[in-house]
C-alpha cells in the first residue's frame, strides 16, 4: 500500500523550498521530465537519520516498571505485576521493534532547504560546496503548494483517495539528544488491550509521537540546513527511488552552480525554455571583493 506518514504539524511550510543537486543530470531530469524524486532513507549520508532504534529511559529492562507504577500508580500494582508476565513484554518489545523496522524499510523522502533567518538556500555557500558538488551542481527553487498539491494529485491517481494538505510536508525536528520513550510511556503501551498494540500508531500515546518523531528528528549539527521534507511510504516496493510528476507551476526558479560545466548550463536553458518558459534561470558568480555569490538572469535558448 502507498501513502505518506502524517504528523501532526505546528508550523506551515514556507512558501518556497530549495532543493541542491549535486549530480547535474538528475536536476535536468525535474526540468525536462516534469518530476521529483524521492529517496529510500538507506541512501541518506547520516547513520542517525532516521534513527528507527527502541531507545527507553529505563534501558528496556522489565524489572523497573513495577517501581514506575509503585510510585505513580500504587493502586495499580498488584495488577500491574500479574499482567506485564514475561511473555507480554516480550511480545510488547517485539511489537514496537517490528513497528520501528517496518517504518525504516517503507520511508522515502524528499529533502528541500528553507530559508533561514534572512539567507536564502541560494546564497547558502556551505550547501553550495556540500550538497551542490562544490558548486558545481544546480539548485532548484519550489513552490512548496503547487509541489504539495501534486503529491495530493498522484497519491489520489495511484490509490483511489486523497489525504489532507496539512500532511505533505514536514520541519525536520533538531536536538542535541535523542528523545527516548519514558516508563510512563510504555507502562501506558502496556495498559492496552492487544489487539491495540499492534496499531500504535493509531493512537495518540507517547510511543506513537516517539515513533513519529524518529522519522523526522536530527542531530543539532544540521540545524544551519532548516530542512523540510515530503515523506513518503510506500510497502510495495524494495526499490531505493520513487518518482511522481509535478505540474509546470512546482517550479519557481533555477541556480545554475559558479563552477557549472558550459554544456550543462546551455542544457538547463534549452530545457527550461521548453517546459518552464516563465521560470527564471540564474547563473551564479562571484561577488566582487566579498565571500558571496551574485546570480545573473539567463536569457533561454530556443
Amino acid at each position: 500500500m502507498m501513502s505518506t506518514v502524517g504528523h501532526r504539524q505546528a508550523d506551515p511550510p514556507p512558501a518556497q523550498v530549495t532543493r541542491f543537486y549535486g549530480n547535474v543530470d538528475y536536476a535536468l531530469d525535474v526540468i525536462s521530465n516534469l518530476q521529483i524524486t524521492f529517496t529510500h532513507v538507506s541512501t541518506l549520508n547520516d547513520p542517525f537519520d532516521p534513527h528507527l532504534i527502541l531507545e527507553t529511559d529505563f534501558q528496556e529492562k522489565r524489572s523497573v516498571l513495577p517501581n514506575y507504577v509503585k510510585d505513580n500508580h500504587p493502586e495499580k500494582l498488584i495488577q500491574f505485576k500479574k499482567f506485564c508476565t514475561n511473555s507480554r513484554w516480550n511480545e510488547s518489545i517485539n511489537t514496537l521493534k517490528k513497528q520501528l523496522e517496518d517504518l525504516k524499510k517503507t520511508l522515502f523522502i524528499l529533502s528541500t532547504i528553507a530559508k533561514d533567518g534572512e539567507q536564502l538556500p541560494k546564497d547558502n555557500l556551505y550547501m553550495w560546496s556540500h550538497y551542490g558538488n562544490g558548486h558545481r551542481g544546480v539548485a532548484i527553487e519550489f513552490d512548496s503548494r503547487a509541489l504539495g498539491d501534486s503529491a495530493i494529485k498522484y497519491h489520489g491517481s495511484q490509490n483511489g483517495t486523497a489525504f489532507g494538505p496539512e500532511r505533505i510536508w514536514e520541519k525536520v525536528a533538531y536536538c542535541s539528544r535523542l528523545p527516548i520513550i519514558s516508563a510512563k510511556d510504555f507502562y501506558d503501551f502496556l495498559s492496552k488491550p492487544l489487539g491495540d498494540r499492534d496499531h500504535v500508531l493509531s493512537s495518540n500515546n507517547g510511543i506513537e509521537q516517539y515513533l513519529k518523531l524518529m522519522a523526522r528528528v536530527k542531530c543539532d549539527v544540521w540545524r544551519n540546513e532548516n530542512e523540510w521534507r515530503l515523506i513518503w511510504e510506500n510497502s510495495d516496493t524494495r526499490t531505493k527511488i520513487q518518482r511522481f510528476p509535478i505540474s509546470a507551476d512546482s517550479v519557481v526558479a533555477v541556480y545554475l552552480g559558479l563552477n557549472i560545466r558550459e554544456s550543462a548550463r546551455e542544457d538547463f536553458s534549452f530545457e527550461a525554455n521548453k517546459k518552464f518558459p516563465k521560470v527564471a534561470v540564474y547563473q551564479a558568480i562571484k561577488r566582487h571583493g566579498a565571500f558571496a555569490l551574485d546570480f545573473e538572469r539567463l536569457s533561454l535558448t530556443k
